[in-house]
C-alpha cells in the first residue's frame, strides 16, 4: 500500500486540474446567461470542442502510463489509450448540441471509472486516480448543467 504522502495530490497537479475545469464551468454558465440561441449553440460547440481535447488529453496519460508496462500487456492498454481520441472526435461528429456532449459525458464517465478502478496499470502516481476521481466529477457536474440548460 502506498505511503499516505504518496497518496497526497501534489498542489500543482491539483491547482492545474482545477484550472482545466475552468472552460467547461464557462461554457455552462453561458448557457445559463446567454439568450440567443446562436450564442448558447456556440457556447455548447466551444464546450464540446474542448471535452474532445481534454478526453483526448486523458487518453495521451494512458498512453504515457501503458508504456512502462511489460511487451504482453501494451498492446491491449494502447488500444484502451486510443479510443478517448476517437471518441472525442466521433462526438464533434454529432449533430446538434446535445448529441456530442452527452457522448463526452459518457466517454469522461466510463474512462473515469476506468482510471480510478485500475489505479493506473503502468506507472501512475498512487495520488492520480484520486485527482482523476475529482475532476471527472467536476467535469460531469459541468456537462449536466449545460444539458439542463438546453
Amino acid at each position: 500500500m502506498a505511503e499516505p504522502d504518496e497518496r497526497r495530490i501534489p498542489a500543482s497537479a491539483l491547482a492545474l486540474g482545477l484550472g482545466g475545469v475552468i472552460p467547461f464551468a464557462a461554457c455552462a454558465a453561458a448557457l445559463y446567461v446567454l439568450d440567443e440561441a446562436r450564442l448558447q449553440a456556440e457556447a455548447a460547440q466551444a464546450m464540446a470542442a474542448y471535452g474532445a481535447v481534454i478526453l483526448s488529453f486523458l487518453g495521451g496519460v494512458r498512453w504515457g502510463s501503458a508504456l512502462s508496462l511489460p511487451r504482453a500487456q501494451l498492446t491491449p492498454e494502447l488500444v484502451l489509450a486510443v479510443i478517448p481520441s476517437l471518441l472525442g472526435w466521433c462526438a464533434l461528429l454529432l449533430p446538434g448540441t446535445t448529441q456530442p456532449l452527452l457522448a463526452l459525458g459518457l466517454g469522461f464517465a466510463v474512462f473515469g471509472v476506468l482510471d480510478v478502478r485500475e489505479g493506473g496499470r503502468g506507472a501512475w502516481p498512487a495520488w492520480y486516480p484520486r485527482l482523476r476521481f475529482v475532476l471527472t466529477l467536476l467535469v460531469l457536474a459541468c456537462l449536466v448543467a449545460a444539458l439542463l440548460a438546453r
